[in-house]
C-alpha cells in the first residue's frame, strides 16, 4: 500500500528538479528528441515501480501459502492476478500524473 501513496510524492521533483539544476538544458543540448526523454524516464521510472509491485506480491502470495489452513483454487488466483493487473494500471495513471505534473511546474517542491 506504501508503494500506491509514495510514488506520486517521488515523482513530482524529477523534471523540475532537473530545471533548476541546469542539467535538463545539458540533456536537451545533446542530439536526444525530447520525446525520447521523457519516454525513457517514463519508462525507467515504469520498470522500478512494477518491480516493487511484484515483488511484494509474491512476497504475500508466499506468506499466504506457508499458512495450513489456507488453500487457493482457481478462482482465487485470477483473482489476485486481476488484482495485480488493477494494481500496476493504478500506478501507471499515478506515475503519468506525477511525470507530467513535474514537466509543467517549474519549481521543485
Amino acid at each position: 500500500m506504501s508503494i500506491f501513496f509514495s510514488t506520486p510524492a517521488a515523482r513530482i521533483p524529477f523534471i523540475s528538479e532537473e530545471k533548476t539544476n541546469g542539467t535538463l538544458k545539458q540533456m536537451l543540448a545533446n542530439p536526444l528528441p525530447r520525446n525520447q526523454l521523457l519516454l525513457g524516464k517514463f519508462i525507467g521510472g515504469l520498470l522500478i515501480i512494477s518491480v516493487s509491485l511484484v515483488i511484494a506480491t509474491l512476497i504475500s502470495i508466499l506468506i499466504i501459502l506457508f499458512q495450513q489452513s489456507i488453500s487457493f483454487g482457481n478462482t482465487e488466483w485470477i483473482r489476485i492476478l486481476l488484482m495485480l493487473g488493477i494494481s500496476f494500471l493504478y500506478l501507471v495513471v499515478f506515475y503519468t500524473l506525477s511525470l507530467f505534473v513535474s514537466a509543467v511546474v517549474n519549481r521543485p517542491s
